[in-house]
């Protein structure tokens, strides 16, 4: 019900109690030599599991009410994402990470520039850096019109980005970034 409560009802799985060995086995049997292997790290990320969590108007208030709760937060989740890129690259040896957060909706972004820069750059850098230590290009999925956002995640770090919602800012973005600013979606 509420970000402080995170500590007591959020239970982190142990990374390294997970059955790589099968799970790397699977990966690879599947595997199509032909084509880009791409190994799925979230698809609810940073913003999105307090979403999850709290709902759309809780998580967005914590944001701003709780700012020090919520990076806590967000600081725990991303220690666990590296966490399985690690083992990713031990394991898996993808040539994609592909990972997602839902920063916008079809109006714009959900958060000033400052929230994004100061709430989730700095993590979601450390991730695409993890991803990059493993060989991998990193690509991201956000829904919505991103506007600014598209920037920020190159800053980031990712090489992909997945963004669903063609506007001019993008078309000028990738006027501007062109081979640099890869669109999926």
């Amino acid at each position: 019900e509420d970000i402080s409560q995170w500590r007591e009802t959020v239970k982190f799985p142990v990374v390294s109690e997970m059955d790589w060995e099968g799970m790397a086995k699977q990966f690879h049997e599947s595997k199509d030599p032909d084509k880009v292997n791409i190994a799925r790290l979230n698809t609810h990320g940073l913003l999105l599991i307090p979403v999850n969590m709290l709902g759309w108007e809780d998580a967005l208030c914590a944001i701003y009410e709780e700012p020090e709760e919520m990076e806590a937060f967000v600081s725990r989740l991303t220690e666990f994402m590296l966490e399985i890129v690690e083992y990713f690259g031990k394991y898996i040896h993808p040539d994609i990470v592909f990972t997602g957060d839902d920063f916008a909706a079809g109006g714009g972004p959900l958060m000033s520039l400052q929230t994004f820069r100061d709430m989730y750059a700095p993590y979601l850098t450390r991730i695409c850096e993890a991803i990059h230590k493993i060989g991998a290009l990193a690509e991201f999925h956000c829904c919505g019109n991103c506007q600014f956002l598209t920037r920020e995640f190159l800053a980031c770090g990712y090489d992909i980005c997945q963004l669903p919602e063609p506007n001019a800012q993008l078309l000028a973005d990738k006027a501007e970034f062109g081979s640099r600013l890869v669109l999926t979606g």
